[in-house]
């Protein structure tokens, strides 16, 4: 619980000092940072807290053993609070974006492209946990599926959470110069791991080599050079 709330304070962060630059210079540091996690710390407290009165009030209550069974009443509000924080983070992020576009002064296209790739990426986990959470209302209360099935639909349409986190990776390859060179250095690392060859033999531009490797390396870099 608390990830999803340190990313949304992230996001307030960099608000923050687009709008305000010059306050936000001025703002004592670990004051700031300690109020800030305590914020989220304060929140996940409250989370546990609602667990542990569930596990009390039901303790011989028999669960499917999945982390999720540890909310189970409490499950459809943390979803929603979810939801609901990747939204007010996906609007941050649009607001920084149209704030920069709107500052004419400034020449800093790096700045715009990764305000830009944040909020892919704020779009894309929204949207995966907008699925698995509306998945899990609907099948729960329009549909009243039992618990077991319900469990297991739960899981299987879990995986647009994991796929829109995981594919975080693409789109940063895609937008940073920064990151497509840390990722092929990590190519770089894996292929000579496997063949004792190496795929990027100069690491200060983004330019891959073609060299003859094993078909499971090619396809690595085959999959680097889509993105």
């Amino acid at each position: 619980m608390l990830g999803v709330e340190t990313v949304l304070i992230i996001a307030f962060d960099r608000l923050l000092g687009v709008v305000i630059p010059n306050v936000y210079r001025l703002i004592n540091k670990w004051i700031y940072i300690g109020t800030t996690m305590f914020a989220a710390m304060v929140y996940a407290g409250w989370g546990l807290y609602e667990i542990y009165k569930l596990a009390v009030a039901q303790p011989n209550r028999m669960v499917i053993p999945f982390i999720g069974e540890a909310e189970h009443d409490f499950l459809m509000i943390f979803f929603a609070n979810i939801v609901m924080f990747n939204l007010i983070n996906l609007l941050c992020y649009f607001a920084i974006w149209i704030i920069l576009k709107m500052r004419k002064n400034l020449r800093d296209t790096s700045m715009k492209k990764i305000v830009k790739s944040l909020i892919m990426i704020s779009l894309v986990v929204f949207f995966g946990w907008t699925v698995c959470s509306s998945v899990q209302l609907v099948i729960s209360f329009v549909f009243h599926v039992p618990e077991i099935p319900f469990t297991f639909l739960s899981v299987y349409f879990g995986v647009t959470v994991h796929g829109s986190l995981s594919v975080n990776y693409l789109i940063l390859y895609k937008f940073s110069k920064d990151y497509k060179k840390a990722l092929r250095k990590q190519l770089n690392d894996l292929c000579w791991f496997v063949t004792r060859k190496h795929i990027v033999h100069d690491m200060s531009t983004t330019h891959v080599t073609e060299v003859k490797l094993s078909k499971f390396v090619t396809n690595v870099t085959n999959v680097a050079e889509m993105y």
